[in-house]
């Protein structure tokens, strides 16, 4: 009895099961996964903004691999091929393709670039988001022999946050001051951090902001940089010495002074020419460039004309001297989007004359966005 009824119910079953299961992984492998890639050189820094993959399971993953100037040491056989079951993160590992070219490349220059990359945020019609939350921003160092048309370095750069970085060769080293400190390399591959090393007991200032180096008359290395003391709100400048035996800062810090100069003050630079120190430096008010002139490095600063002609807000100024001509590069900061344009660049012949206008603005020859670029100080 019990057989024939077992008998009777089996097909049903049998059938039902085998439509159960087959929906369940008809359903799995309709399922879409998402992989996140993640292109890093051989520090771990990332090369690009992490991208997103998303496919059913099975289906074949695309990485577009290519990145100028590197080569991907991962092999096809070790990264997953296809989607799985599940969401993962894939990481894909790149080492310089000429190491010893890089070198050559940063010690033959003319003129030699620093910037951030904000590897947060793609590109979107010449703009990026400068979101402060979760922001990653790697270094990243560019070459020209004229001034005019740049040429990235391939490296393998440091994972620390850099922002506002400026560059110098000093003998064998390459060394970069950012806000966080001062980055050393001899082979573009390992770095050091070193931290500021001024005497802050009397200043009491909270952490270097934009710092830029300049030559003062005696032809002695500077740095010029913005800081905002403790318990205030107003960011001011300062000048200390910069020892090139020592890689680091003076202990003597000079609060820069002047007439009818901005109560607050960031993102500055330094110019010496013809007896006269020449000062950049962005309102903090409104992101609009100040320019102030002096005959002492850190006292005596009038104003000599505030460039809001450009009715844009800026980030990150810096002024490259190329031959008898000065060539003034910056972002453009939309503060209410949160978002950095590609640079630009406009060419500054006289630096008592300075005309700042939108019609003399062009975008800066480089091949890829970097933000808040500072040059190498010129002699």
């Amino acid at each position: 009895m019990i057989l024939k009824f077992w008998k009777k119910i089996m097909w049903p079953v049998s059938l039902l099961l085998i439509f159960g299961v087959s929906y369940l992984l008809l359903n799995q492998f309709n399922k879409e996964t998402t992989y996140v890639i993640q292109q890093v050189d051989e520090n771990g820094a990332l090369l690009k903004p992490q991208t997103y993959r998303s496919g059913h399971v099975w289906r074949n993953v695309n990485y577009k691999t290519n990145i100028s100037g590197y080569q991907l040491t991962n092999t096809s056989e070790k990264l997953p091929q296809r989607f799985g079951f599940t969401n993962e993160t894939v990481k894909l590992t790149y080492q310089v393709k000429n190491k010893q070219q890089a070198k050559n490349q940063v010690k033959n220059a003319k003129y030699l670039g620093a910037g951030y990359a904000i590897l947060t945020a793609n590109t979107v019609d010449g703009f990026q988001q400068d979101d402060p939350n979760g922001r990653i921003n790697n270094l990243r160092l560019a070459t020209s022999n004229d001034g005019v048309n740049w040429k990235m370095v391939s490296a393998n750069y440091p994972e620390n946050y850099v922002r506002d970085p400026t560059p110098i060769r000093i003998k064998n080293k390459l060394v970069v001051l950012y806000t966080g400190g001062i980055l050393t390399t001899t082979d573009l591959n390992k770095w050091t951090n070193t931290a500021y090393d001024f005497d802050n007991s009397r200043l009491k200032l909270q952490y270097v902001v934009s710092p830029d180096m300049f030559y003062d008359a005696n032809e002695s290395l500077n740095i010029v940089f913005a800081a905002t003391p403790l318990n205030k709100t107003n960011s001011h400048l300062y000048v200390t010495s910069f020892s090139k035996k020592r890689i680091n800062t003076g202990k003597q810090v000079h609060k820069i002074t002047g007439l009818k100069m901005a109560a607050s003050l960031s993102d500055p630079h330094i110019e010496y020419n013809n007896g006269n120190y020449y000062l950049w430096a962005l309102n903090t008010k409104n992101q609009h460039l100040e320019y102030y002139k002096s005959t002492q490095p850190y006292s005596g600063y009038r104003k000599l004309k505030s460039v809001n002609s450009l009715a844009v807000n800026m980030l990150g100024p810096s002024v490259l001297k190329v031959k008898n001509q000065y060539r003034l590069t910056f972002n453009m900061l939309n503060s209410a989007e949160a978002t950095v344009s590609v640079p630009y660049t406009i060419k500054v012949n006289n630096l008592n004359k300075m005309k700042v206008t939108a019609k003399h603005m062009q975008g800066l020859e480089i091949p890829t966005q970097i933000n808040s670029i500072g040059y190498e100080p010129q002699k």
